[in-house]
């Protein structure tokens, strides 16, 4: 058996996936309303995209979204949690195809006492 020659691990360049680049944005449709238009834009990757949403830190179903198309990872959807006496905080997660992810997050400012 020959004897194999091992470039020592400084030399070796490692394997870089950058992960995906998601865009968050969320606007208030009328504060008696307690709605929240949210959307979510992925760039780059590999469709299809898992996409999963967060409100104070708890998942929230997506899948009836107004937009929701998995290939192009582009997700439009109402929530009724519009912020009242509490910031309110949304955050974004996406997969894609190949595992690479990504993320975004905002919070919205509290909104006047009693209106949700």
């Amino acid at each position: 058996m020959a004897a194999r020659i091992v470039e020592p691990l400084a030399t070796l360049r490692p394997v870089y996936q950058p992960g995906l680049d998601v865009g968050l944005a969320a606007d208030l449709l009328g504060a008696p309303f307690g709605l929240v238009l949210v959307e979510v834009v992925v760039r780059g990757g590999q469709g299809p995209f898992s996409i999963a949403l967060y409100v104070n830190g708890d998942p929230v179903g997506v899948d009836g979204g107004i937009d929701h198309d998995e290939g192009t990872g582009r997700l439009r959807c109402i929530l009724d949690a519009a912020p009242g006496p509490q910031p309110l905080a949304l955050t974004a997660r996406v997969v894609d195809a190949r595992g690479r992810w990504g993320g975004a997050a905002l919070v919205l400012p509290a909104g006047p006492v009693g209106v949700r």
